[in-house]
């Protein structure tokens, strides 16, 4: 928490973040934009940041957002608007 790219995520996101573990790497999430999928069982935030402990630092990697996710994304919307 005081490392100063920590703190500037924390201010970036107003507060809106967890920070999850998955296969031993830490994640920070943006909570604002919420989840890239409606499957309940898919955990991939619009906004993620994988953090990379490198000695005294800390590197901060956005993971990747890929077209087929939000044309999925914009489906399974549009499918819900109609009610299906």
């Amino acid at each position: 928490m005081d490392n100063d790219k920590i703190v500037r995520l924390i201010k970036i996101t107003e507060g809106w973040y967890t920070i999850t573990e998955r296969e031993g790497d830490l994640y920070f999430n943006d909570l604002r934009f919420g989840l890239i999928s409606l499957d309940e069982n898919e955990t991939q935030f619009a906004f993620s940041y994988k953090l990379v402990p490198n000695g005294e630092d800390l590197i901060v990697e956005e993971r990747p957002k890929f077209k087929r996710d939000a044309k999925r994304l914009m489906t399974a919307l549009w499918q819900r608007m109609w009610g299906n």
